[in-house]
């Protein structure tokens, strides 16, 4: 019994130190492990650090306590104009900023920012096949942050991110100076991008009481491969800018294929004498711009505050800029069902980009201008009404009639001016014309002429 007594007397001492000693410690290492979440107000994000940094400058006019940070979920850099404790205080700013046109994407992140940027890879791209379609050429958008991957919160009406936020295309890199080398693609005058080269190695036979000399294999010199990376950049506004630019070889005039912007991409020498390359970024809404880049000596005088080199790889500077008062723009990828003025499904992308382009600019009125090939008359399939918002499926509420071509083409523009003031624009900035068959770029007759079935877009006003 004794005994008992003395090893419960043990065991009770051993416990009340441990809790002097021990519990001090363990909640001193809780203490410091834990993490208290920030509230940034980001107002853009970027996948280049570069146009972070540009845009943090531009930001400061507004008297923004403006700076910049890595997501790494996203390999984005969140450019933020404040940061603060609680959520409540952010929330209340970003509505404050919102209101302010210039940043309407405003939205609250909830969380860390800051890391490493993970490491370049060099994306796919299909080589050129001919087809002129708009499937094969519109680029893949990626989502914007959502709250699973990002921490937004979309409490009191503040943008998720998934909508509204200023996010471009997300490569799988941010800062190009991390960039190190991955598959090793070859190429002979196309885009053959992410698949590898293969090598020849030499081996040696299984060992044989006689063995038979052997032919050595030699191993083919591997084709040198150049990484490039597309930035273009909204003159004035310093927003990265998506679209495809077109890759063609300069010497031969023809086409390689399309790079994405504000991605990384790779391919070979175009085999064409100078190791010459055009990069034509004519994305809608803005002025084309072309550059003809020597991949084996990219930065020169011509070249100089366009081009520059960051480790191995290129980086192309495009500064975009926006359509003038006067200037025309043809809508090549808006596509109508024949003998309607119902759009088809893949005119969403351009038309789109023609509705960002008005809503970037309030002040901006445009004239509608429809063509057609030839002049004959014939069937005309329209919309049914000011309600009918069947834009892109041929329906049982539209209405079925006969017309001239001038008509026809009178409606083709109509259906894009109701389609515009179905997305908020006021119908007293745009107008309509319908030109018919004056004004065919071809002959009716030519393996050109679907070319003369367009819409174009006349700047009245910016």
């Amino acid at each position: 019994m004794t005994t008992c007594k003395r090893s419960s007397f043990i065991v009770g001492v051993l416990l009340f130190f441990s809790s002097i000693i021990v519990s001090p410690s363990i909640g001193k290492e809780l203490k410091t492990t834990r993490t208290v979440a920030h509230n940034y107000v980001v107002i853009g994000a970027f996948s280049l650090k570069s146009n972070a940094i540009k845009y943090v400058a531009y930001t400061k006019q507004f008297d923004f306590e403006s700076a910049y940070e890595l997501h790494p979920p996203t390999n984005l850099y969140y450019v933020y104009a404040y940061k603060f404790a609680d959520k409540s205080s952010a929330l209340k700013e970003a509505k404050r900023i919102q209101q302010i046109e210039e940043f309407a994407d405003t939205w609250v992140y909830i969380g860390e920012l800051g890391g490493t940027p993970r490491q370049a890879h060099p994306v796919a791209i299909s080589p050129d096949d001919g087809n002129t379609s708009h499937s094969s050429s519109t680029p893949t958008l990626q989502e914007s942050p959502s709250s699973k991957d990002a921490g937004v919160t979309s409490d009191n009406g503040i943008n998720d991110g998934s909508e509204k936020a200023d996010i471009t295309d997300v490569p799988d890199i941010d800062s190009l100076e991390v960039m190190k080398d991955s598959s090793e693609v070859a190429l002979e005058g196309t885009l053959a991008i992410g698949s590898e080269n293969p090598k020849r190695i030499s081996g040696l036979s299984p060992i044989s009481k006689n063995p038979e000399p052997q032919e050595e294999t030699v191993t083919a010199p591997e084709e040198k491969t150049y990484k490039v990376y597309i930035n273009t950049v909204h003159v004035g506004k310093f927003k990265e800018v998506k679209g495809t630019v077109e890759v063609i070889d300069p010497i031969r005039d023809k086409k390689i294929g399309d790079i994405e912007a504000h991605t990384l991409s790779q391919f070979g020498n175009p085999k064409n004498g100078n190791n010459s390359v055009k990069f034509d970024a004519n994305i809608f809404g803005f002025k084309p711009v072309e550059y003809v880049i020597d991949l084996e000596n990219p930065t020169t005088d011509s070249t100089a505050g366009k081009v520059e080199v960051l480790g191995d790889s290129i980086i192309v500077n495009f500064d975009m800029q926006r359509y003038q008062k006067g200037d025309i723009i043809v809508l090549y990828r808006v596509y109508f069902f024949k003998d309607a003025a119902i759009m088809r499904p893949e005119s969403k992308y351009e038309l789109n980009s023609l509705l960002d382009m008005l809503l970037e600019n309030e002040d901006m009125i445009i004239k509608i201008h429809g063509h057609t090939n030839g002049n004959s008359h014939g069937k005309i399939i329209s919309l049914g009404s000011t309600e009918d918002n069947d834009f892109f499926a041929l329906s049982a509420v539209h209405k079925e009639g006969i017309g001239s071509a001038k008509k026809l083409s009178e409606y083709r523009a109509g259906t894009l001016k109701q389609y515009l003031i179905s997305k908020g624009i006021d119908e007293k900035r745009l107008q309509v014309k319908g030109w018919g068959g004056k004004k065919m770029l071809y002959d009716k007759h030519s393996s050109q002429a679907k070319k003369n079935v367009r819409v174009e877009v006349e700047i009245l006003q910016d």
